[in-house]
C-alpha cells in the first residue's frame, strides 16, 4: 500500500508540475488536476506559486501543493530557482510536507534537478531531469531524458523518456507531445504517453497509470488574453486496472505589467551650419 502512495506522489510530480516561468515580472500562478473515472485510479492535485524573476538569469519559485488519491492526501511546499547561461538552463528545487493514510502520518520529502541545453541554436534542445521522493517509509528516484525540436517557429515537438532508478519497482514510460501555435494569443497541443511496469509487486499495480501498462492520449490548448495566460489538456488512459479521464489546467497571473521597452529616441538634424 504504502510503495503504491509513493508511485502516486512520483507520477504526479512528473506529470503535473509545472516548469517555472520565464517571465520578466512577478506573478502567481494556480494549476490544478483531476483524475476521474475507475475508483482505483481516482485523485487530483492543485498549488500555487509565486514566481520571482531575480535578476535576467536567474527565476525564484515558491509553491504551496496539496495531492490526494484513494488512499491518502498530503500537502507540502516547494522551493525552487531556475538559472540561465547562454543556451544552457539549470533548475533545482526541494519540497517538504506531510499528510495523512487513513489514522497513519505520513511525511513527503521530494528533490529534483536538472538542465536544458541548445544544441542547434533555436532548433534543437536536449533535456536531462532526475528526481527523488519519499513519501512516509518508502522511497523511490526516476530519470528522464528529452529532446525539444522546432522545425518552424510556429511548431515544435518533444519526446522524453522516463525510468525509475529505485524503489522496489522497474517501470518506464516515453511521452511525445506536439504544439503549434495558431497565432500569438492561441496554441494547441496533443500528444501521447506509453508505459509498463515491469517488476511492480501486486499493490503497486492499483497505483496510478503510469506505473503499469497503460497508454494515454491527450489535448489541450493554451490561451493568453489581456495579461493572463491560461492551459489546459484533457486526457484519457487506458489501464488495466481500469481507465481514467484526466483534466489539467493552468493559470499565470502577473502582479504587474511588463515593462515596456523605451521608445527610439529620434534624433533631428541640427540647423546650424
Amino acid at each position: 500500500m504504502r510503495k503504491r502512495l509513493l508511485l502516486a506522489c512520483l507520477f504526479t510530480v512528473l506529470a503535473g508540475s509545472v516548469a517555472m516561468a520565464q517571465s520578466a515580472v512577478d506573478s502567481v500562478l494556480v494549476s490544478g488536476q483531476a483524475d476521474m473515472g475507475s475508483a482505483a485510479l481516482g485523485g487530483g492535485r492543485g498549488g500555487v506559486e509565486w514566481v520571482h524573476p531575480r535578476t535576467d538569469q536567474s527565476t525564484l519559485d515558491v509553491g504551496v501543493f496539496t495531492v490526494s488519491t484513494t488512499a491518502a492526501s498530503w500537502t507540502y511546499g516547494r522551493f525552487g530557482d531556475l538559472i540561465r547561461r547562454g543556451s544552457t538552463t539549470w533548475w533545482g528545487d526541494i519540497g517538504l510536507g506531510g499528510g495523512r493514510q487513513g489514522d497513519e502520518p505520513l511525511w513527503y520529502q521530494g528533490y529534483r534537478g536538472g538542465m536544458t541545453t541548445g544544441i542547434v541554436p533555436r532548433r534543437l534542445y536536449g533535456e536531462i531531469d532526475g528526481q527523488f521522493v519519499r513519501l512516509g517509509g518508502v522511497n523511490a528516484g526516476a530519470i528522464a531524458f528529452g529532446a525539444l525540436v522546432q522545425p518552424l517557429s510556429r511548431v515544435t515537438a518533444h519526446a522524453s523518456y522516463h525510468r525509475s532508478f529505485s524503489g522496489g519497482s522497474d517501470w518506464q514510460y516515453l511521452t511525445l507531445r506536439s504544439d503549434v501555435k495558431i497565432s500569438a494569443a492561441v496554441g494547441l497541443l496533443a500528444g501521447f504517453s506509453g508505459g509498463d511496469c515491469g517488476s511492480c509487486e501486486q499493490s503497486i499495480l492499483e497505483g496510478p497509470p503510469l506505473t503499469q501498462a497503460s497508454r494515454e492520449f491527450f489535448a489541450g490548448s493554451s490561451i493568453s488574453f489581456s495579461r493572463f495566460e491560461t492551459i489546459g489538456s484533457v486526457s484519457v488512459v487506458h489501464a488495466p486496472a481500469g481507465h481514467v479521464e484526466r483534466v489539467l489546467f493552468a493559470v499565470r497571473v502577473p502582479l504587474r505589467a511588463a515593462p515596456r521597452a523605451p521608445a527610439p529616441q529620434n534624433s533631428t538634424p541640427s540647423s546650424d551650419k
